[in-house]
């Protein structure tokens, strides 16, 4: 009968450099598009002056948002609680974090 060996161990560092890169390479693409947007308005929103200089502020609040956001989920890996749901401690499900790696709350308190 053949003998189960155990995983290997994982190294969290090298798994809290890859989220910080994963949420440095968030933030700046994030970053790109909202200022891109802001100082590349379409004709249309170019036409309409006010209209667009309230459009980059939406934008720029956005941006500053996702910022935050990602700033939460560094401090989380920090403390060692990336991963647990703010609301009910229990973890968040892998598929998840992968769609959003910011998440705070599990799937059912989101709601």
């Amino acid at each position: 009968m053949p003998t189960r060996t155990a995983p290997p161990p994982v190294d969290l560092r090298d798994e809290q450099r890859d989220l910080h890169t994963l949420a440095w390479d968030l933030t700046v693409q994030q970053m790109h598009l909202a200022f891109a947007e802001c100082v590349l308005p379409t004709p249309d929103q170019a036409d309409e002056a006010g209209r667009s200089a309230k459009l980059a502020r939406v934008r720029l609040a956005a941006a500053r948002y996702a910022v935050e956001d990602i700033r939460a989920a560094l401090q989380r890996i920090d403390a060692g609680t990336y991963g647990m749901c703010l609301q009910c401690g229990c973890i968040i499900a892998a598929d998840r974090l992968r769609a959003r790696p910011t998440a705070r709350w599990c799937a059912v308190c989101q709601v």
